[in-house]
């Protein structure tokens, strides 16, 4: 049976009821093993590092206190069957973009715009939901996780993908894992979808005026003699 330890750092607020009852649901799928680690007291990245040295088990899922992720979440992902594979959660705040990256001209990342289908490759993800295999960490030296200034950004995760990709191994995510993320309210796709929605229709707006105006201006021209 495999090993699954739910690695979950806490360095800036308790963890949400919605959260604790994500845990508690994930701690019995009954094709795991599945247990539950917490490490608290430590700035993100040192937490994950103690986490990685805590843990026994053939995967880690990393998961923060505001990720709700279902046993059919966790199951999707190990049969991915990938060394690092990621399910998406969104930003909790305008413009609500999946906490996905792709590689930045400067040598840090940005946020991916667009939302994928099925399993895609990426250059990097946030670790709310990451589903990563012990050999991945055997063969990374240590710390796995710093905090470094990659162009555009300095966060553990971004520092985790540069370092996997030296070693080869590749990052992948599952876009039919979309997690809730836990803020004021349970932020998820459809608040992306929203703004996405109203970004295309104020665009198209804006198109259908620019045309008017200019039939407008044809029909306003006078005629030459």
């Amino acid at each position: 049976m495999k090993s699954i330890d739910i690695c979950m750092p806490i360095w800036r607020a308790p963890i949400y009821p919605e959260v604790v009852n994500s845990i508690a649901q994930l701690v019995r799928i009954k094709e795991y093993d599945v247990n539950f680690i917490l490490q608290q007291g430590f700035q993100a990245a040192e937490a994950r590092n103690k986490l990685v040295e805590r843990s026994k088990a053939d995967y880690i899922f990393f998961m923060d206190s505001d990720s709700v992720v279902t046993p059919s979440d966790l199951k999707q992902l190990v049969a991915d069957d990938k060394d690092i594979v990621s399910g998406v959660y969104f930003l909790r705040g305008m413009p609500y973009h999946p906490v996905i990256y792709e590689s930045h001209f400067n040598g840090g990342y940005k946020f991916l715009r667009d939302v994928g289908t099925g399993l895609e490759r990426i250059d990097g993800c946030g670790m709310g939901c990451c589903l990563i295999k012990r050999r991945v960490f055997e063969k990374i030296r240590k710390p796995w996780f710093e905090f470094n200034h990659l162009g555009n950004g300095s966060t553990e995760d971004f520092d985790f993908a540069k370092k996997a990709e030296r070693e080869g191994f590749k990052i992948f995510c599952d876009w039919r894992v979309k997690i809730g993320h836990v803020g004021t309210y349970i932020y998820t796709v459809s608040d992306w979808n929203r703004v996405k929605n109203t970004s295309k229709n104020i665009q198209k707006f804006g198109i259908q005026k620019r045309e008017i105006n200019a039939k407008e201006s044809k029909v306003s021209k006078p005629k030459e003699n």
